[in-house]
């Protein structure tokens, strides 16, 4: 039976529509041949896809020992011709990827067995690429869920290379899931807490917004701290005056040092990092552009020009904009887990096309660790008795931070794609970058912003084009223009907030945190009542529940970073609820989800409003201020 008739790649779409793409296009190419049972199996290359007798009773037996050890998304390298997926769909309730990495095979399989129903299972991915199988595994995982990866022999067999590298996407992906959910609820109340912290500093800087667009078409260059970066200066320097040059910190000290001042040096520390500034000369002509969760200390040093961008990541912050100005908003930049990811997304939001990036390795580059004369070159590579990296004067870089430390330490280093073809050893935590450099050049290429990665060494970014320095500035640079002069005029133009609209907003936020408080009050009191009388719960009393829950979060709209205050119980919640899957909750879980999620909110909607609070007190001390300054000035007007 025809594929298309059955309807099976229009199932198939439901769930994933770039894998049913592609298989429109790919004829099948494989045989399969009829087994004992009654079922079919694929064969291929001298050796079939399971049982010529049994395939269903083996794909059974198979699932069974899966289903045992209780994941929660199953990843599922070879898909033979559906059996064990039929199986796995039967015994769990987990989610499942299904990698193949020939689209041929799986036509063929799906060919063979025409007509399948549970193809549009919600619970079910496919995936044709590598590309396709880390979306396809970000979409159905959460951190905190049990993962079991499952390759069948034959695929194995045939094409080793490309299980390898599909297992290395899953680690990938899982380990960069994994680090930006512990960094977002670890981090988090940090964040909101130096947001407050810093909130005068931040009012008297200007919003980085005003530099957006300031730029649209001219050639960016991103310098990382990265060893690549000390083959790059010469000709930057040479350039400096036809593109956009965009520091971070760590890499000033490389820069001045080969004589190039950056247009824009952005940091987005949140710890004193006050020395990658003024270690490396005079900062007083640096223009800089900090987050509001930056360390204290960085937004006195004397620089400039100062300005402030909002990150997607720290929704206070874009509260905090949206409310001091409504009719423009938030203009956040696009954030990320290093200072290098956010300055490309700064850049893009000055309209900066193409982005170059420079110095951005992610890897050890000729067993290095950062350019010459970069904030960190202290930092040395070396191999150890056994030939693996471990890094070396590490003291001397913690000293910086008034830390102690080991002076060696474990590289953690893997091999993955290098720049130029081959293999480059890399960092564990440098494989989280990689992903979502990757994420970031596919974001904004759909926006039509281009990032080409001209680092000339490191690791390679999947999605990005890697050229020659040389090439892409010969190709993109045009004529001169003066960058930091612009720079200027937007922050020297750039309006007063309007405050007393801010103490506006703050005071119905304390009002909405307030009432949020006393729902989570009554739901608290309710749920306590009920799990006291199991007996008495009925359908009447869980409405009564799910109208406060319902109601309280609604309130909740109008306070998004409450998110921030709430995210670890919360994200335990919806756990529970995914390992539950289409299975039922019994009474005593489900009371259990509604009195956490009662308490969660209570103690956030405290937490919140003593934010807001210290929010108010810093409005109400700068208009005082400001009014004894303007009876000043006015009492000076008048002597004179």
């Amino acid at each position: 039976m025809p594929l298309e008739g059955a309807g099976d790649l229009e199932r198939l779409a439901q769930q994933s529509p770039d894998a049913a793409a592609t298989l429109r296009t790919t004829p099948p190419a494989c045989e399969w041949v009829a087994a004992r049972s009654g079922g079919v199996v694929l064969a291929e290359s001298g050796v079939t896809w399971g049982s010529r007798y049994a395939p269903e009773r083996e794909a059974r037996r198979f699932a069974a020992r899966v289903a045992a050890q209780a994941p929660d998304v199953i990843v599922l390298l070879g898909f033979e011709t559906g059996y064990r997926v039929e199986a796995l769909l039967e015994q769990t309730e987990a989610r499942i990827v299904v990698y193949e990495s020939d689209p041929k095979r799986l036509r063929s399989a799906l060919e063979a067995r025409a007509g399948l129903g549970w193809l549009a299972d919600p619970r079910l991915r496919f995936a044709l690429s590598p590309e396709q199988l880390g979306a396809a595994f970000e979409d159905v995982y959460q951190a905190g869920l049990r993962v079991c990866s499952e390759v069948h022999p034959v695929l194995q067999q045939l094409d080793g290379e490309a299980v390898a590298r599909a297992l290395r996407v899953v680690a990938q992906a899982k380990t960069a899931c994994d680090l930006a959910a512990q960094t977002r609820v670890r981090a988090s109340h940090g964040w909101l807490a130096q947001t407050v912290d810093h909130l005068g500093s931040c009012l008297d800087a200007p919003d980085a917004a005003v530099l957006a667009g300031v730029f649209a078409g001219r050639p960016a260059v991103m310098a990382a701290a990265g060893p690549s970066l000390d083959r790059a200066l010469p000709l930057l320097r040479e350039w400096s005056d036809r593109v956009v040059i965009v520091a971070i910190g760590q890499s000033l000290g490389a820069l001045r040092a080969a004589g190039i001042e950056p247009h824009l040096t952005h940091i987005a520390e949140s710890q004193d990092v006050r020395h990658q500034l003024t270690r490396c000369g005079d900062p007083s002509q640096l223009d800089l552009v900090l987050l509001p969760s930056s360390h204290a200390g960085l937004f006195e040093v004397p620089v400039r020009s100062r300005f402030v961008a909002h990150p997607v990541t720290n929704p206070l912050s874009g509260w905090l904009r949206a409310a001091l100005d409504p009719e423009r908003g938030w203009s956040p930049i696009g954030g990320g887990s290093s200072v290098a990811l956010s300055a490309v997304s700064l850049a893009a939001s000055l309209g900066c096309d193409p982005i170059v990036l420079v110095g951005q390795d992610l890897a050890f580059t000729d067993d290095r660790a950062y350019a010459r004369n970069s904030a960190y070159d202290m930092v040395a590579l070396e191999r150890d008795e056994a030939g693996a990296l471990v890094f070396s004067n590490v003291r001397a870089k913690s000293g910086l931070f008034g830390i102690d430390s080991v002076d060696r330490a474990d590289a953690d280093a893997v091999a993955v794609e290098a720049w130029d073809g081959g293999t480059v050893m890399t960092s564990r935590s440098y494989l989280t970058f990689i992903e979502q450099y990757a994420k970031l050049g596919g974001a904004l290429a759909a926006r039509g912003q281009r990032v080409v990665n001209c680092t000339g060494g490191g690791a390679r970014i999947a999605g990005l084009a890697h050229e020659p320095l040389a090439a892409c500035l010969e190709r993109e640079a045009g004529e001169a223009f003066d960058a930091r002069a612009r720079i200027r005029a937007a922050h020297d133009a750039a309006a007063a907030p309007d405050e007393a609209r801010l103490e506006r907003a703050v005071a119905r936020a304390l009002r909405d945190a307030a009432a949020v408080r006393h729902d989570a009050e009554r739901g608290i009191a309710r749920v306590r009542k009920l799990q006291r009388t199991p007996a008495s719960v009925d359908a009447r009393a869980l409405s009564r529940i799910h109208e406060l829950e319902v109601r309280m979060q609604r309130r909740l709209e109008a306070l998004p970073w409450f998110d921030d205050l709430v995210r670890g119980a919360l994200h335990d919640n919806d756990l529970a609820l995914r390992r539950a899957g289409g299975r039922e909750l019994e009474l005593e879980e489900t009371l259990g989800l509604s009195l956490r999620l009662f308490v969660t909110m209570r103690d956030a909607a405290r937490e919140g409003g003593q934010l807001l609070a210290r929010i108010a007190g810093t409005l109400e001390q700068r208009a005082a201020l400001a009014s004894v300054e303007a009876s000043g000035s006015a009492s000076a007007t008048r002597a004179d």
